[in-house]
Order: C-alpha cells, then structure tokens, then sequence
C-alpha cells in the first residue's frame, strides 16, 4: 500500500485548481480510508472513470487498484467484494493496458492469487501472456496460471485449448487442475465462445491418465459437462470393467448427469445392475443412470432386477422403469403377464406411474382385475385410475369393486372413481353408502375426497352431513368436497342452515362458495 500512498502525494501536487483532480483524490482518500465502511469504498471504486474522472493518473489509478487487490484492508470479509470491484474497473476502464501491472503482481507467489481476478475482467488480451507463463519450471505459478485462465473461461473467454495444453504437463497435478477447469467452463458460462465438444474432446485422453487423480477429475468434469458429453460415453463405459470402486462410481454418476445421451453405455450399465456379485450401491447407481438414460433399451434390464432380495435396488427400478419413454410401455405391459406375481405387481405399478402415456395399456389392466392376487388386482385399480383417468372407460369395472371384502381394494377404488372425475357419476350412490356406512375413518375420508372429485349434486346432502362427522379427517374431507362440487353445492348448505344447531363450518363453506360466486 506503500506505492499506492506515494501516488496519491503525487497527485496532490496538480489539485490546485482542478476541481476534478480534488474529486479524484478524495475518492482514493475514501478507497483506502480502512475506517470507512465497505460500501463505501466499493462506491468509490466502482466510480473511478464513470464519475470520476482519471485524467492523465492511468498509471497511479492502477498501481492503486492492483494494490487494493493484494491488501483491501478494513474487514476482512469484505475483501471480496472489494477485490471484484477493483478487477471490474481494471477490466473496464484499462483492458489490455493493465495487464504489465497486474502480471507484477501475480508473479508473486503471496500476491498471485488475489489479483487473478483481473485478468478475468481484462478478457482475451490476458490470454497470450498467460499462456506464456506455462513454459515456467515453477509449478505453484502455472497452478496460478491454470486458475487465472479458467477463470477468463468462464468470464467468456476462449481459452479451451490452452486448458487443454495443459492436460500434457509433467505434473499431475497441472494436469488435474487443467481437467477441472474444463469441466468448469465446458458448459456452463458461454457455450457460444467455448463449445462444450471442445472441452469434451480434451478430456477424453485423460481418462486413460497415468495418475488416477487425473482420471478422476477427468470423470467428474465429463459430468458437470452434462448431456454435451455424449461422446465420451463409450470410453466412460469401457473403464467401468477396469477401475477401483471409488472412481467406477464417479463414472456412473457422470453417465447420468449425460443422460439420454449416454444411451450406448446401457448394456454395460444394465450388466453391473444385473451382477449380484457386484456391490449392492453401485447397483443402485446404475439403475438410477438407467433412468436417467431414458431409452426403451432399458427397460429389460431393469424389469430383471424386480425380482432382487435388496427392496432399495427393486424401488430403484420402479423409479427408473417411471421414466421411461411412451415406447417402453409395451414392454413393461409384456410383464403384467409373468408367472411371478411380484413382477406383475410393479409392473403395474409402473404402469400407473406412467399415467396417460400408458393409456394403451387400459384394456390389459382390465384383464388384471380378474387376476387371482389380491395386490396385483389392487395396482391394477390404482394404475387405471392413473391411467384411464381422461376416458373413464374402465370406471364402471372399478366400481364393483366397492363391496370387495377387503379393506384396502375398497379404498382404492374409491380413490381411483375419484380420479376418473364426472365419468364415475354412475358409482355416486355406491360412494354415498360407503360414506354413510363406511367402518372405518379413512374409507369414510376417501369416500368423501371422491364424491367431491365426481362433483355431482346429488352427493352434497350426504356430504354435509359428513361435516358433522366424529372424525376431523373425515369432516375436513366432506367441507373441501363441497367446495370442490361448487355453486351446486348451495343449496343443501343453505337448507342445513336453516337448522338452529347447524355448525358454524356450514357457514364458512356458504360464504366461500358466495365468493367463488362473485
């Protein structure tokens, strides 16, 4: 800072009479006042050739700012701040002009990294000199050089193929910084200066570096470039067989941050799902990569692995077999006809998860309603409520199954009529018994949920009587379906209100339904 205050005796020379030259001076009094607040001094800098004007002090401004870098002063979590605003204005009032002098400094191995940040700011004309500094035999400065460079990437600089070069340094190290880097900037700032094929290309040798560090940063870059980095899923693929179960795990991970462009890595992803010698969490891994993939191709592979003893790999494959293209439901409709029952039931279950995309697969499900397993006929309800829920075609079959004799198959029923809407106006009087009559809470409660969801104005006597009903759940059930059927809903409010020990959530619903009116 001692420069900086020599500067700033410099100039007072020339104030006399120069009213710019006196606003100039009290700015930088104010940049290095460590007193001041750091708002303050951000303001200041920040004004320096916008309101205030520089004039012929260029090169004290930016011995001053370049200093300010190294050494803010003042709070020290605020240097930061006030570092970025000093490489702003270096950036934008000096460009090139700057560089000599924050390349000073940046060859200090105390200074180096606090001024990086400028060169960013500066852009494409730091490159060169940057570049050049990578012939050092000094290794800390060409880890600097690598991050100064990374950072004129992200900032939109082209500077991919220097990064590149770099790859080829003698020390892992460079090397692991240079394919961090890349990962950084092959996708995420300006694809349009650094298109992420250029980065991807780059990284691909690396994944066959001599350092398994290298190799690992160069997986884990492959996978912040995402789906641009399809190219590199053969390669990925091919190492899965050869490395330690650290970095076979990273290349997973990346394969499913690729996603639907990685589709040639799924019979290799589908062999390590399917191996139950293999460690039961790289499984999991590699059915949720499978997922993410997203191609019909899968889908064998992962209705295999519903029959597996670990439940987190079988709820791994439902999860993936959910996501699934339209195409892949025929596939998944073959495996409603397996011998094994829990096949069929996740099947199903996938299905119904797949909701209108798999509505070719109504008049099969209906079939499974007849099935002799009781959960598999239970999916099958659900699914076609999620699936049949447009049509309604399938509603009148669900309704027979309201006087089933178990508990469960009952409530989903309901549930599903609900989901199919005016369609199941049919099963109204069957819903109001199940209301009325239901043994349990949650029947009544589901009961309710969907006569609201059918909306039909024959079910509000009933309902508003439910709203009187000894469980909370189901009279907050009974209020929302009447809200749900609307205006029609009126006037059996209105007639219950007449009664003079009418509850004062009758009331309340009148009042929201005369809003909704209005």
């Amino acid at each position: 800072m001692v420069a900086t205050m020599l500067a700033v005796g410099m100039l007072a020379p020339a104030v006399s009479g120069n009213d710019a030259e006196a606003k100039l001076r009290e700015t930088i009094e104010l940049i290095q006042d460590e007193e001041a607040g750091w708002v303050d001094r951000r303001n200041a800098i920040n004004s320096l050739g916008r309101d205030v004007e520089i004039g012929d002090n260029r090169d004290m401004v930016m011995n001053l700012l370049v200093d300010f870098m190294v050494d803010p002063g003042g709070e020290a979590r605020r240097h930061g701040h006030l570092r970025g605003a000093a490489a702003n204005v270096l950036g934008n009032q000096f460009g090139a002009e700057a560089i000599p002098v924050v390349l000073e400094a940046f060859l200090d191995p105390e200074t180096g990294n606090r001024v990086s940040l400028a060169f960013a700011r500066i852009g494409q004309p730091s490159v060169e000199p940057l570049v050049e500094l990578m012939e050092s035999e000094d290794e800390e400065l060409r880890l600097r050089v690598i991050g100064a460079i990374d950072g004129l990437a992200r900032n939109g600089a082209a500077a991919v193929g220097e990064l590149a070069d770099a790859l080829n340094d003698e020390s892992p190290q460079i090397r692991r910084a240079a394919a961090a880097a890349l990962g950084s900037v092959g996708r995420r700032y300006h694809p349009a200066v650094t298109p992420p094929a250029e980065a991807v290309t780059a990284l691909i040798p690396s994944l066959h570096d001599e350092d398994p560090d290298v190799r690992n940063q160069a997986v884990t870059s492959l996978g912040l470039i995402g789906s641009d980095a399809g190219e590199a899923t053969v390669p990925l693929s091919q190492l899965l067989a050869d490395e330690g179960y650290q970095l076979r795990l990273a290349i997973i991970d990346t394969l499913t941050n690729i996603g639907p462009a990685a589709k040639d890595a799924i019979e290799t992803l589908a062999d390590v799902l399917l191996d139950n010698e293999t460690d039961a969490f790289e499984r999991l891994q590699a059915a949720g990569a499978l997922g993410s993939i997203r191609h019909r191709s899968a889908a064998p592979a992962l209705l295999a692995s519903l029959t597996d003893d670990d439940q987190q790999i079988i709820q791994a494959a439902l999860r993936a077999l959910s996501a699934m293209p339209e195409d892949a439901s025929p596939m998944i409709l073959e495996a409603v006809s397996d011998d094994n029952p829990s096949i069929r039931r996740y099947a199903i279950y996938v299905l119904g998860s797949m909701g209108e995309k798999a509505a070719e697969s109504v008049p099969k499900l209906m079939q499974v309603l007849d099935d002799t397993d009781r959960a598999v006929r239970r999916n099958a309800i659900d699914a076609l409520g999620r699936v049949d829920a447009e049509t309604g075609s399938s509603s009148e079959r669900i309704a027979e199954f309201l006087t089933d004799d178990d508990h469960d198959t009952r409530k989903v029923a309901a549930r599903s009529l609900g989901m199919m809407g005016a369609a199941s106006a049919h099963a109204v009087p069957r819903l109001i018994v199940m209301l009325q009559e239901g043994e349990s809470d949650d029947i009544r409660w589901t009961a309710a949920v969907a006569l609201g969801a059918i909306g039909v104005e024959d079910a509000t006597p009933v309902l508003v009587e439910a709203m009187s009903d000894d469980s909370p759940t189901v009279r907050w059930a009974a209020t929302h379906a009447l809200v749900d059927i609307g205006a029609d809903a009126l006037p059996s409010l209105k007639r219950a209100a007449r009664d003079e020990e009418h509850t004062e959530l009758i009331d309340f619903v009148i009042g929201k339904l005369q809003d909704f009116e209005q």
